[in-house]
């Protein structure tokens, strides 16, 4: 019997089951038949030749559709396997001890989308021989994850039996900058070795260890690139579901003890990124429930990260604004590095403000001047905060000494701080800073780029 399925493989570019070969063979058979019984009379011939049409092109169809490869569901993460084997044998052997372990672990991982493994028969894993067919055998079954790769047994030099594994593991994704996936590349690479030699006795336990390792790796790489797609939820289940793994039985393999140490900064990296959505919806909107859960996001940011500067802002910002408890404020503050730029200078300068230490804000302003320039926006930004702060506090009148300072020094804005100090001067009736009113007075009329003592 002449093998039809290969023409038709050419000209659907994949290959097909042997049920669809099959079916296939037993639909030309039929067609054939039927032409046969008519004869040579077109008109006797003609139902037969039509019914011989419609049932080449309903095996055709179902041929195709019998014939193509296992597809994900939509809304699940696909992670295809497609290892190709040297004999049935292996490639039977490989099914019950590798892709079953990953299955099994799979099923194991509870997350909001769940991973569905699809794997490839023999003839179909054939064809996935390099990165390109991968992503094309990714795009055909609907996945997002490959491990692609071969399979082989070779004696090793004391006669025993080895299992060669060489897996590849690739991910399909939207287009990220080419630095972070060149990154992430090179992290995939040093997680899953480009080779393992299994001993024949005992591999079972070396096949499940090799599925666990894949598994942790293919959470890894999903969650880094769900990061830099911005979908920071997904990317931190995944994270605390690679952190939980690698403290597992694997946790002293080389490379789970690399992951190990990069997970928590990696996990704070993406909290910083939640940290700054909420940021800027306070910043915009003034929303206090923004502000209370940038809070607690810098609070688990500290936990794994107790340096993390941006946490540390977060925390005293949200302590003065939805607490006015100051001395936490000044705590965190204090606790910033002076070289992570002017926004802790600056906010030591305010707090010095807002508890009447005139003489240390005006040199707090004074040395962040000099070190830091700030962009036009964070003008504003300041600005605006000293007068809701006023605002709700009309008492604290040293706040518009503090507009007239960063006014005349940080915008050099003559005319601004004029106006500031007149304010600063009308609204202290209580004249508790008579010595500042003098000050302001002189440095209107020197230099705008400094202020002196």
């Amino acid at each position: 019997m002449p093998d039809l399925g290969s023409p038709l493989e050419a000209a659907i570019g994949r290959p097909l089951s042997q049920p669809a070969k099959r079916l296939l063979l037993g639909g030309a058979a039929f067609a054939s038949t039927l032409l046969g019984l008519a004869g040579t009379n077109i008109v006797r011939a003609m139902p037969a030749l039509l019914l011989s049409l419609a049932v080449a092109a309903i095996t055709f169809l179902a041929a195709t559709w019998f014939g193509r490869p296992p597809r994900a569901s939509r809304k699940a993460l696909g992670f295809l396997i497609a290892l190709e084997t040297e004999g049935e044998e292996l490639a039977l052997q490989l099914r019950n001890d590798l892709v079953r372990e990953i299955e099994r672990l799979a099923e194991g991982i509870k997350l909001t989308r769940r991973f569905e493994i699809v794997s490839y028969s023999q003839l179909e894993s054939a064809r996935v021989t390099d990165e390109n067919a991968a992503r094309a055998a990714l795009r055909a079954s609907r996945c997002q994850l490959a491990l692609y790769g071969r399979a082989k047994k070779r004696s090793s030099f004391g006669g025993k039996i080895q299992h060669v594994l060489e897996p590849r593991l690739l991910m399909e994704h939207r287009p990220i900058p080419q630095a972070a996936s060149k990154a992430l590349g090179a992290e995939m690479v040093d997680l899953v070795p480009a080779r393992f030699l299994i001993d024949t006795q005992g591999d079972f336990l070396s096949f499940s260890i090799v599925s666990e390792l894949v598994v942790i790796t293919a959470q890894y790489t999903v969650a880094i690139v769900s990061a830099v797609l911005g979908d920071l939820a997904y990317a931190e289940e995944l994270l605390d579901s690679v952190r939980r793994a690698a403290s597992g039985r694997l946790r002293d393999l080389p490379p789970i003890r690399r992951l190990r140490k990069v997970i928590p900064r990696r996990i704070a990296a993406v909290l910083q990124a939640q940290a700054g959505r909420e940021f800027r919806k306070w910043d915009q909107e003034r929303d206090r429930s923004a502000l209370t859960s940038l809070d607690q996001i810098a609070n688990r940011i500290l936990v794994l990260d107790p340096r993390n500067d941006f946490a540390l802002m977060g925390r005293a910002i949200a302590a003065f604004v939805l607490r006015r408890d100051v001395p936490s404020a000044w705590s965190y503050v204090k606790r910033c590095s002076r070289q992570s730029g002017g926004t802790p200078l600056y906010s030591e300068a305010f707090l010095y403000l807002y508890e009447g230490n005139l003489e240390r804000a005006r040199a707090a302003y004074a040395v962040a001047a000099r070190t830091f320039t700030l962009d036009p926006s964070d003008y504003l930004q300041s600005e605006v905060f000293l007068q809701e702060v006023l605002d709700q506090e009309p008492d604290k009148v040293q706040l518009l000494f503090g507009m007239g300072i960063i006014n005349l020094l940080v915008k050099g804005d003559i005319e601004a701080a004029q106006r500031d100090f007149a304010r600063f001067r009308a609204a202290d009736t209580a004249v508790r800073y008579t010595q500042f009113h003098d000050w302001a007075a002189k440095q209107l009329d020197q230099n705008p780029g400094r202020i002196g003592r």
